[in-house]
């Protein structure tokens, strides 16, 4: 079975302050250096899981940040990593497509306005539902008809997953007091449920239904940025172009995004 994994950062247990990539002092070193190593630790966790369910092609996008968070030498298994400065990508979910049999979303934040939410930000609201980055992956997922059978984060992102699709598995590793402070479990306790949840959700991916949205598309992110038309993938894409500032030019072949001059 192909599975395609987005990471995120935020709902990795250990992390309740964002990141800055700006400060190269000690403190703020040591304190990215760590988040790395516990977000890698529960990425491998789910990669475990997933391969003890039977995955047998699993692709992982680094799509926080810098994009070159997850220290990838230490994973292991049939799996290729996608990393590096993600505004030169061809789209947020690069590569995904109708070939891969299930999805899963990795330390998931909750969307922007989650007052008990550890690290909320990012709005979306598409035909009137509204969605954080977890669900618009979930719903991108969906477009290809891929269900998104695992999902890691804390409480408030497991009340935006269940409201999307109940059956998918959730390992709520954290509880947010505020969005900068949380009851957390431990690492080792994290990675078990992450593991456990991510083999129950490919065994169970059968039973569990692509989170599918109905053209046409009507699409606010944030304030400012609103789009229509009846192709969910190109809607989405001219959005986070404005959003992200790409600065390289796609076009749509199929189901692949290829550079404009080839």
């Amino acid at each position: 079975m192909k599975v395609y994994i987005m990471c995120d950062q935020e709902g990795t247990a250990g992390m309740v302050h964002f990141e800055n990539r700006d400060h190269n002092d000690a403190w703020n070193a040591w304190y990215r250096q760590r988040i790395m190593k516990l977000q890698t630790a529960e990425v491998k966790a789910a990669v475990q899981g997933l391969m003890d369910a039977g995955a047998t092609d699993i692709l992982i996008n680094d799509a926080h940040g810098s994009g070159y968070n997850i220290l990838f030498e230490e994973l292991e298994g049939p799996v290729q990593v996608i990393h590096g400065n993600q505004r030169h990508a061809e789209f947020w979910t690069s590569r995904l497509d109708d070939t891969f049999d299930a999805g899963c979303y990795l330390g998931g934040h909750p969307m922007d306005g989650t007052k008990k939410g550890i690290l909320p930000h990012t709005h979306w609201d598409v035909n009137g539902i509204e969605l954080g980055e977890v669900g618009m992956a979930m719903t991108l997922f969906g477009y290809f008809g891929v269900p998104t059978v695992f999902v890691s984060g804390d409480v408030a992102v497991e009340r935006e997953v269940k409201a999307l699709c109940p059956g998918t598995e959730v390992a709520a590793v954290k509880e947010a007091l505020a969005p900068d402070i949380a009851m957390e479990h431990i690492p080792a306790n994290a990675r078990n449920m992450i593991y456990e949840g991510a083999k129950r959700g490919l065994e169970r991916v059968s039973n569990i239904e692509p989170v599918r949205i109905a053209p046409p598309y009507q699409l606010r992110l944030g304030a400012n940025i609103e789009r229509t038309g009846d192709d969910y993938y190109e809607v989405v894409y001219s959005a986070l172009t404005e959003y992200y500032h790409y600065n390289r030019e796609f076009k749509r072949e199929g189901h692949e995004w290829v550079l404009a001059d080839e």
